[in-house]
């Protein structure tokens, strides 16, 4: 498509192949119901894939009521229509996908960007955070340590916001031409604490820059391509043990309109329902009470306000 582009603005029009052509703007039910049903996807791979290879694979994948029709308008660029609303949402719950490895980017359908324009630079992901004191695995301290790394969709924890675990996890919206952070470093109580990252269904990605995605220039990486000596990132990111503490009805700020709070209808998410349920909950005042034998100091959520925002600060 650049090269049409190009090829058009060196050519000099003569006066009737400029004259612009009006077509009425009228408000086409039947594209904007199926544009309703419909995503528009890239798989992030520098070879081209058949049509029928990702429809056959894809199906296998998304387990839904009827495969979904798929249209290729740029080189791995699918517009992928489903028979029924359920199917679509069912597969943006599921975010993000992988084609053999390869990250399969998912995104509304825009129906007034011209294909070449569709820009693939963020997704989903769930981001698992360790190393983090028992009493800091809140629902406020997600959120504090994952807009360090990107917009916060959810943090997954029970109904009382506390998510004791062997990690916390926070779902985020990834840059995906920017390097994979791998922790971040916390200050409590005047300690500093550093936290480990793992994500969770992480694409093939590259050791010697940590980007997901190469820019149109490449590696942007300046160091040697074998770091096998002292690698900075690696396999290690991703996450091999996914435990989900919650089902997408439970989602307090789930709607018809998007199931996380802070998204529009646009680009509804939220983490699919694998059949596993909650963990058993602990009264809140037996909560706080053991909060209080810790070194915390938890005697209140008013000192747990307190401490998040001096985290938030030296995060």
């Amino acid at each position: 498509m650049e090269e049409i582009e190009d090829l058009c603005g060196n050519l000099h029009l003569i006066e009737e192949e400029e004259k612009l052509v009006a077509c009425p703007m009228g408000n086409d039910e039947e594209i904007l119901r199926k544009g309703d049903r419909s995503l528009v996807g890239k798989i992030c791979v520098d070879r081209a894939v058949g049509k029928e290879i990702v429809v056959n694979t894809m199906g296998k994948i998304w387990r839904i009521s009827k495969r979904a029709s798929f249209l290729e308008v740029e080189k791995n660029v699918f517009i992928i229509t489903f028979a029924n609303h359920a199917d679509r949402q069912r597969v943006l719950e599921g975010k993000p996908w992988l084609f053999e490895n390869y990250l399969f980017i998912l995104k509304a359908y825009e129906g007034g960007l011209q294909p070449d324009k569709l820009i693939f630079n963020v997704e989903y992901f769930w981001l698992q955070i360790y190393n983090l004191p028992l009493g800091l695995m809140t629902k406020k301290w997600g959120e504090c340590i994952g807009q360090s790394v990107g917009q916060v969709l959810d943090v997954d924890v029970d109904e009382d916001d506390i998510g004791w675990g062997k990690y916390l996890r926070v779902r985020i919206k990834l840059d995906l031409h920017k390097p994979i952070t791998r922790g971040r470093i916390i200050m409590v109580h005047g300690k500093k604490i550093r936290l480990a990252f793992k994500y969770e269904k992480l694409p093939r990605f590259c050791f010697n820059c940590g980007w997901i995605l190469h820019g149109n220039s490449g590696c942007s990486s300046t160091t040697a391509p074998d770091n096998s000596i002292n690698p900075q990132f690696g396999p290690w990111l991703r996450a091999d043990d996914i435990f989900k503490r919650r089902t997408p009805n439970s989602y307090s700020n789930a709607s018809s309109e998007g199931r996380m709070g802070g998204l529009t209808n646009n680009d509804p998410v939220a983490p699919v329902n694998d059949g596993e349920v909650s963990v058993g909950n602990i009264g809140i005042g037996q909560r706080w009470k053991d909060f209080r034998q810790g070194n915390f100091g938890f005697f209140d959520k008013s000192n747990g306000k307190m401490v998040a925002e001096e985290i938030c600060m030296h995060a």
